[in-house]
């Protein structure tokens, strides 16, 4: 390549396994190295320091250290991907990854400026003769996607690793067929207000069942929908099965609150007010019968943006709550400029409140700095009649739990719905 003065990645092929006569036998690594935040840095830097000519001169420092730390025997190449990242891939021997990272971690002099790069480091242990080098390529690059996650920022190929991302490549490419399939469904698990009692209200749920890898537990396809882009997708099928739902209940006769889960990436779409507007106009299903549940995390990656979307949705009457309370980037100064109606509190501190007074007196000061907001609290994740009992005397107005039901699809929880007002002694005993 002109500008870095490395060979692409396409050229590793014959490079494993074909190493010069002098370094033969030496136990190797396939590394990448992916510089995060490239395009930041440059751009920055170009925007600061005038004719700079920084796109070509921020990764001569780093042939510069390979030099120092390979002598010339190393292997180097690269490539560009979709995305306009850039990864270098070198053949390198335990004590060379070593020093690579060291001399990766300090500052960089880019003219008149000085730069630390965030590299993230992924390895591959290529036994000679034993690895192809399409199989090596595709398992540090597998590596990789660990590294990015790690705190370290770096990460070794794991066995197994090939097979997990062959499953997660399946569930990827099946992702949106199984949306129009049938393979995708929804569920709904009962909210129960327990100071009352009654119940009118609910969480929609996701399932998927695969034809051939059964049962796909939602964090796993959720996690991969974000990391890929298609959790739009996702989103858009569940909102419109909801509310379409919602359509049909109304119908025959039946007005409930149904809540959904938003991701950070739907929180963030300035589209997302006149979306959920059409769909309730199309179906004729009045906004307060929808709810929105996000989380913490969420919203801390823009406040603002978030906010701005949430007030719309507000406006329209639709019904919002803050999930998991108490497990994310808990912040009371957004909390009070939040345009919400509920607090959900996390299982965390539900499921055995019975055991545990610290849980105990978490639900309860919780409880009350959000009653003391003119928020609702909902508790999730009861599972016996004496963490009922706790929450009651909390002060918590609504319970989701396997205690009362679990997610049912949507006949059975109709039924479930309208047996409640003549079974709720089943629940709570009388005294």
């Amino acid at each position: 390549d002109a500008e870095t003065g490395v060979a692409f990645a396409l050229e590793a092929l014959g490079t494993i396994g074909e190493e010069p006569a002098d370094v033969r036998g030496i136990t190797r690594s396939a590394g990448g190295v992916d510089r995060e935040g490239h395009h930041l840095v440059v751009d920055a830097v170009e925007e600061q320091v005038e004719g700079l000519g920084a796109g070509s001169d921020l990764f001569k420092p780093h042939r510069q250290r390979n030099g120092e730390v390979m002598r010339g025997e190393q292997h180097i190449l690269h490539e560009t991907d979709r995305f306009g990242k850039t990864p270098f891939y070198e053949m390198l021997d335990e004590r060379q990854v070593l020093q690579l990272q060291q001399q990766l971690s300090s500052e960089f002099q880019l003219g008149e400026s000085r730069l630390n790069l965030k590299v993230a480091l992924a390895t591959v242990f290529c036994p000679k003769q034993s690895i192809s080098s399409d199989d090596a390529l595709r398992r540090v690059d597998i590596a990789m996607v660990h590294a990015k996650t790690s705190n370290q920022l770096w990460a070794s190929y794991q066995q197994g690793q090939d097979e997990s991302h062959q499953r997660e490549l399946m569930l990827l490419h099946d992702l949106p067929y199984s949306l129009q399939s049938g393979q995708m469904f929804v569920v709904y698990q009962p909210k129960v207000a327990i100071q009352q009692p009654r119940a009118r209200s609910a969480e929609a749920l996701i399932r998927w069942q695969h034809p051939s890898l059964g049962f796909i537990p939602p964090d796993e396809f959720i996690r991969l929908a974000e990391h890929s882009g298609l959790i739009s997708q996702v989103t858009d099928w569940m909102i419109e099965q909801v509310i379409s739902q919602l359509a049909n209940w109304s119908a025959a006769g039946f007005d409930f609150n149904v809540a959904v889960n938003l991701s950070a990436y739907d929180l963030l779409n300035p589209d997302l007010p006149q979306q959920l507007s059409q769909l309730l106009t199309k179906y004729q299903v009045a906004g307060s019968a929808l709810a929105l549940e996000v989380t913490e995390g969420a919203v801390m990656q823009d406040p603002q943006q978030v906010i701005r979307n949430l007030q719309q949705l507000r406006s329209m009457g639709i019904e919002l709550a803050i999930d998991d309370f108490g497990t994310g980037q808990s912040s009371l100064a957004y909390l009070k400029q939040l345009p919400v109606h509920e607090v959900k509190i996390d299982r965390a501190f539900v499921k055995d409140i019975e055991h545990n007074q610290n849980d105990e007196l978490i639900v309860l000061a919780t409880t009350q700095l959000a009653h003391g907001l003119g928020l609702r609290v909902t508790a999730e994740g009861l599972e016996n009649e004496a963490g009922l009992a706790k929450l009651l005397v909390a002060g918590v107005d609504k319970v989701q739990g396997y205690y009362f039901a679990r997610p049912l699809k949507a006949d059975l929880f109709l039924a479930w719905m309208q047996a409640f007002p003549t079974e709720k002694t089943t629940w709570f005993k009388e005294t």
